[in-house]
């Protein structure tokens, strides 16, 4: 599965098939750039693929690449035929050009790890506190978009009845990236409640 367009939480494979007649591996050039999560720039490397005749389909060879790590990739291809001619690409993610456009993805088969934590823990029953209360959100996630993130507080006073926190707006709060500091791939944002309410979190 695919989330906006280019994150993929399991491992991809890109299989490569050229139909020609008079076809020699060494005229595709395939380059691959791979960035690791602690990196910042891309690894490339521009390799020779060893391609498979496909049986039963004269003049069809096949490659296959597999991007099984977690990391950020390119894929870029171009080739032309001992006669100078530049192939046509022909795919199943919208080219269907004479330039192959180069991909960028990312592999992310690692889940978010969030915590939260409490500045006053000081109760008076159970879940009564008498002071303020900020509540610290970690997320652990290389690649962290607090849009993905769904938050609903809703506070109420002690016989059920609602109160009003449209002057806090959480959600929105802990959806704008500003209010985040990150640290590599550790991000934190702090919330304070300071309006008498009994919250519940969801």
């Amino acid at each position: 599965s695919v989330a906006d367009g280019k994150y993929y939480k399991a491992d991809r494979t890109a299989t490569i098939t050229v139909d020609e007649a008079n076809f020699w591996p060494q005229d595709i050039v395939v380059t691959v750039g791979k960035r690791l999560n602690n990196e910042t720039e891309y690894k490339v490397t521009n390799s020779v693929r060893e391609f498979t005749p496909v049986e039963g389909k004269p003049g069809v060879y096949t490659t296959q690449i597999v991007f099984n790590q977690d990391a950020d990739y390119t894929l870029d291809i171009s080739y032309k035929d001992r006669s100078g001619n530049a192939a046509v690409y022909t795919s199943n993610v919208g080219q269907d050009k004479e330039t192959f456009e180069k991909l960028e993805f990312t592999v992310d088969k690692i889940a978010p790890k969030m915590s939260v934590a409490f500045d006053n823990n000081s109760f008076k029953n159970v879940n009564q506190f008498k002071a303020n209360r900020t509540a610290t959100i970690t997320v652990v996630e290389h690649n962290f978009n607090p849009k993905d993130m769904v938050c609903a507080i809703v506070g109420k006073t002690v016989v059920g009845n609602g109160v009003d926190l449209t002057s806090k707006d959480y959600a929105r709060y802990i959806r704008n990236i500003e209010n985040w500091k990150s640290v590599g791939d550790k991000h934190t944002i702090d919330l304070d409640f300071d309006i008498d309410a009994q919250y519940d979190v969801v």
